[in-house]
């Protein structure tokens, strides 16, 4: 009778991940993990758990580029503590922004021109200001909006009373 394998301890650096969707569990290195930007203070004392990511992926979004508008593609990610962060890639640790929406709303766009050109569209209102984003694909449209609309039923985060 052969004997079994022993069961190898965890991997330095890997995580072991679920999607609380569907239940599929995967194996994620650091490099690959987005971590929250709030980091330990997102989950540290007294929080019941961590903001959950709702949805993330590639989107383009106007900035100022060398003083002239221009499109900038960014790493966004929506979690259910009603935020959306915007990193300069996958993996980064450090956000380069972040949109507070609790109280949002969302709604695709049909903007022919970048529709044409592979670009779909979706608005974002949030404190009075209004945010078009840009999905490769058609179908993320839908996605987004919902991940937005969900995080935007999110009560607006405590003061910080320290």
């Amino acid at each position: 009778m052969a004997e079994p394998e022993a069961e190898e301890g965890p991997v330095p650096g890997a995580h072991v991940i679920r999607n609380l969707d569907t239940g599929e569990v995967i194996a994620v290195d650091d490099a690959e993990l987005l971590w929250h930007p709030k980091g330990a203070a997102a989950i540290g004392a007294g929080a019941a758990r961590a903001p959950r990511l709702l949805h993330c992926g590639h989107l383009w979004k106007r900035g100022l580029g060398m003083g002239l508008p221009a499109w900038t593609k960014r790493w966004f990610a929506v979690y259910d503590d009603g935020h959306a962060y915007h990193y300069a890639g996958p993996g980064e640790a450090q956000a380069k922004g972040a949109i507070a929406l609790s109280g949002a709303f969302a709604q695709a766009l049909v903007v022919q021109e970048h529709a044409a050109q592979g670009y779909h569209g979706f608005a974002i209102v949030a404190d009075g200001k209004k945010r078009v984003l840009f999905a490769a694909e058609e179908e993320e449209v839908g996605r987004w909006v919902a991940a937005v609309l969900e995080a935007s039923a999110a009560p607006p985060a405590p003061p910080d009373l320290t």
